[in-house]
């Protein structure tokens, strides 16, 4: 058997890091730019055509459909231009007269009271990678001494609400703050069966780095370790699970070693006929081995077990333990594409919608594996994402999710 494992079973009480952490962003924070930063001056060096055609844009906005609002027709090259427009938008939104109530409203009425402001952003920044999304906020606190995301934050609520502020935020602060949503929420059924589903979405989907700088981005955001929040609200084995994939156990070595491939899926498999025994093993193989390796263990396992790795999985355990174990088998067997597939499909067909679920998903693999994800939507449920979208989403949230999944 393995050094490592055998070390696990001496100490499977997975003790917790407690080191100290470099708190120090890579870059400077949009929040760091001075706010005191005077307009005119700026203004005056930059080109005097944007506002112009900034405006000519406006005067063609109220009469698009929003769905005939293509990404071609509403995105600019130069992140300047993206900053005045949204600005202009904003401000648009923020001076536009009260909605008349839903009972004194005529049909004839529904575009002018329509959320074409936010649509509109949605299409600017659905069309942008998040680099590009980010220094679009970085123009515009330049440009206007305020911050675009809070700016986004207090004019825009609801459904697209929240899908603007993701698009704004970096990939690892925003998926610090959807951790920290679920682990403090009273709501059991945060995410598509528990809270616990959130958790797992992210933890193991995301490589050791990505995990690594979520984590700096939580104890910066929240002031308090990821590993002791995760520990409040999950027990058992997926507690230790999850300990080991914040604290950053896995191997990054690209190498695999043949003979320790062998002896962990023989004691993966030996594991099996243990009692309680057999989770500790998987969480420490599952949580420690670099990808190469764990397909190597996983091709020894089904020839000795003759059965696949996330078949025994299936038949040995259960609950969210289960579900977080499969979901890093996925990963490991580049299956993510059917996961999210699934996961999107049940935040639209089950008892209630989930929003968080579906932004969060459709966000954060828009520069990953989006296209694949539609593929496999189509191929399980025989029916496009788009439509699934258009059919049970509403108003300008719908707008803003087919834009950011028609632009990848």
């Amino acid at each position: 058997m393995a050094a490592f494992l055998r070390q696990a079973m001496l100490d499977p009480s997975l003790k917790q890091d407690t080191h100290s952490y470099n708190d120090e962003m890579n870059g400077r924070r949009v929040e760091e730019v001075p706010q005191e930063i005077g307009e005119a001056p700026i203004l005056n060096a930059l080109d005097s055509g944007v506002h112009q055609q900034a405006a000519e844009m406006d005067d063609n906005l109220s009469t698009k459909s929003v769905k005939s609002l293509s990404l071609s027709e509403s995105i600019h090259e130069d992140p300047k231009e993206d900053a005045t427009r949204i600005h202009e938008l904003l401000e648009q939104r923020i001076h536009k007269p009260p909605v008349v109530a839903e009972g004194k409203r005529r049909p004839s009425m529904d575009k002018d009271f329509r959320n074409i402001e936010g649509t509109a952003i949605a299409a600017i920044l659905c069309a942008r990678t998040n680099k590009e999304r980010i220094e679009i906020a970085r123009i515009f606190v330049i440009l206007y001494g305020k911050d675009l995301l809070d700016t986004i934050r207090h004019v825009f609520t609801g459904e697209l609400g929240e899908l603007l502020q993701a698009l704004l935020d970096t990939p690892a602060r925003y998926d610090a703050r959807q951790l920290h949503r679920a682990i403090t929420s009273t709501n059991v059924l945060t995410g598509l069966s528990t809270k616990d589903s959130t958790l797992i979405e992210i933890l193991c989907t995301r490589d050791k780095n990505e995990i690594q700088n979520i984590r700096r981005e939580y104890r910066r955001l929240f002031g308090s370790y990821l590993e002791h929040d995760l520990s409040k609200v999950t027990w058992s084995h997926l507690m230790h699970l999850f300990m080991w994939l914040v604290v950053g156990a896995r191997d990054d070595s690209a190498q695999v070693d043949e003979k320790m491939a062998f002896e962990d899926a023989h004691a993966l498999w030996r594991g099996n006929e243990g009692v309680g025994f057999d989770a500790t093993l998987y969480n420490v193989v599952l949580s420690s081995q670099s990808f190469p390796q764990l397909r190597a263990v996983f091709a020894e396992y089904k020839k000795y077990a003759e059965i696949d790795a996330l078949l025994a999985v299936d038949d040995e355990f259960s609950g969210d333990h289960k579900v977080a174990l499969k979901t890093i088998i996925m990963n490991v067997n580049g299956d993510l594409p059917i996961f999210f597939a699934r996961r999107l499909h049940g935040a639209m067909h089950g008892l209630v919608r989930h929003d968080t679920t579906l932004t969060r998903i459709l966000v954060t693999r828009s520069e990953i594996d989006l296209n694949q994800i539609k593929q496999m939507y189509e191929r399980l449920y025989c029916k496009s994402l788009e439509a699934d979208i258009t059919s049970h989403c509403v108003s300008s949230y719908r707008d803003g999710l087919l834009a950011l999944v028609r632009a990848h």
